[in-house]
């Protein structure tokens, strides 16, 4: 992860501003509904987590998606690649349709995403590549 530090290309942490503050305005309030429960940092249970076996289970599971990709902090996510790399892996999230799993909506209505969301998610990336490559869009 390329962090947002002093010392940092001026030119570099202006890009990384410009794909937060699109973030933070157009995909935030998605993912919060739909993504923070398994890759943010807030204690959550869901309504089968008293199942005997269920609890242990779910802390395994949020745990790996928090390693995987961690929301809480905003753009770019805590992760063990870097920015571009954390698009990438989300355009093939969503290309392949497997966040979240299906079992996860299927017990828990209304998660997973609509074409709408999908669609924003999808823009913000692409725009968000673009800033990342040129620090600028194309006009």
């Amino acid at each position: 992860m390329i962090p947002r530090a002093q010392g940092a290309d001026p030119a570099w942490t202006t890009r990384l501003d410009q794909v937060q503050r699109r973030y933070d305005e157009r995909v935030e309030p998605i993912f919060a509904g739909k993504c923070f429960d398994c890759h943010a940092e807030r204690e959550w249970k869901p309504w089968y987590s008293w199942i005997p076996g269920a609890a242990g289970s779910i802390t395994e599971q949020k745990t790996a998606a928090l390693r995987r990709l961690n929301f809480t902090r905003g753009f770019p996510f805590e992760a063990p690649v870097g920015p571009r790399e954390q698009l990438e892996m989300l355009r093939s999230s969503l290309a392949d349709h497997d966040m979240p799993p299906s079992w996860y909506w299927a017990v828990t209505p209304g998660v997973a995403l609509t074409e709408p969301e999908e669609g924003v998610i999808l823009d913000w990336i692409a725009e968000s590549l673009e800033i990342l490559e040129r620090g600028r869009l194309r006009r």
